[in-house]
């Protein structure tokens, strides 16, 4: 989408062009998906190791992560685009078109979400299939009889794990015996077993990768919105290691809670840095006085602060506004208008100021 060289963008055919874009990329997306599952599903039923099958996972993984990256990447070059084009439009229809770009915004990036999502719904299936054929497989080696390496006659070795000593019954010889190529996948930290519980718990991790977006989307996100998100998380990875505990029943209770935090910690990574700790418990504590109606203690509340009371109050009304608490934030508002000193007429900025909150919502 590129403006013309002659006269100002035309929104209205950038916003045609947008949809004919997004249009363009889920087809090329669903017969790229149609291709990778129909070559993963032949792949995980031949006899392969289980490195050979990641391998094909992760290019394909990467592959399908290319298309939906090339469309953001082109909301990248067309979303200023169109934003200079409305700002040239005239006063009257500059509004109601903010809304529109807004809107093919918010749809690209939907679109873009929902193709992450069905990709991964394949890849997550058609990975745990694959993951079942080599557990038949190892079942397989388990079950077969294997020859004394002396006089040839044959004896079982069971589900063998690890190297293990052995005599034959029938010579006397002592040797060693190795699990089979299949158990050793099966077993494999990474492997085929987590392969299984990835299919198990992905409405739960589905969940949590929508409780991630949400928690983004939110401008001044308080305690109570990462204990939202942590509190999905945590459900859905017990939910993945009761199913790993399953299919490992050696695994104890301290292996599990270790396993929980681990993945929990890479989970919400970016939400736990020091400063963003500090500013949500911050934000919390002004919300839960705003609700409580008692201003001289906001007041004090932002004197406590190291941050910019004029800064901070603005936070905690964009914060209660964004939360649905408009009474709150109303009131807080008349606040703002005393802290930054502002000099135009108080119910008209608070009103002025309300409506911009409002249409930063509204398009965001």
């Amino acid at each position: 989408m590129s403006q013309p060289s002659i006269g100002p963008a035309d929104p209205e055919q950038l916003l045609r062009e947008w949809g004919a874009i997004t249009a363009a990329v889920r087809a090329e997306f669903d017969q790229l998906l149609r291709e990778v599952e129909h070559s993963l599903t032949e792949l995980g039923a031949r006899d392969l190791r289980w490195a050979e099958v990641e391998r094909a996972h992760a290019d394909a993984q990467a592959r399908l992560a290319q298309v939906v990256a090339g469309l953001r990447a082109r909301w990248t070059g067309a979303g200023p685009v169109l934003e200079e084009a409305v700002i040239r439009h005239s006063v009257n229809s500059a509004r109601h078109l903010r809304w529109r770009v807004a809107e093919a915004r918010r749809s690209g990036d939907t679109l873009a979400r929902s193709l992450e999502q069905r990709g991964e719904e394949v890849l997550v299936r058609v990975r745990a299939a694959a993951a079942r054929a080599v557990f038949s497989r190892a079942a397989a080696e388990w079950s077969a009889a294997r020859a004394c390496p002396e006089c040839g006659e044959a004896f079982q070795v069971g589900g063998l794990t690890s190297r293990a000593r052995f005599r034959c019954g029938a010579c006397g010889a002592e040797h060693s015996q190795d699990p089979g190529p299949a158990t050793l996948d099966w077993i494999s930290d990474g492997g085929p077993m987590e392969a299984i519980c990835d299919e198990d718990a992905a409405q739960a991790l589905s969940a949590v990768a929508g409780a991630l977006h949400n928690f983004r989307s939110i401008n001044h996100p308080t305690v109570e919105d990462h204990a939202a998100l942590a509190t999905t998380a945590r459900s859905a990875w017990l939910r993945w290691l009761d199913q790993l505990h399953r299919l490992r029943p050696t695994m104890d209770d301290a292996q599990i809670e270790d396993e929980l935090q681990r993945r929990l910690g890479r989970t919400l990574a970016e939400t736990t840095h020091t400063l963003a700790v500090a500013a949500r418990k911050r934000r919390s504590e002004g919300v839960r006085l705003a609700k409580a109606g008692d201003v001289n203690a906001v007041m004090a509340w932002l004197e406590r602060t190291d941050v910019e009371p004029a800064e901070l109050v603005g936070q905690l009304v964009s914060c209660l506004h964004e939360h649905g608490d408009r009474a709150e934030a109303w009131q807080i508002l008349a606040l703002e208008h005393h802290v930054a000193q502002v000099a135009e007429d108080r119910d008209a900025w608070m009103r002025r100021r309300l409506g911009d909150l409002d249409d930063a919502l509204a398009t965001r």
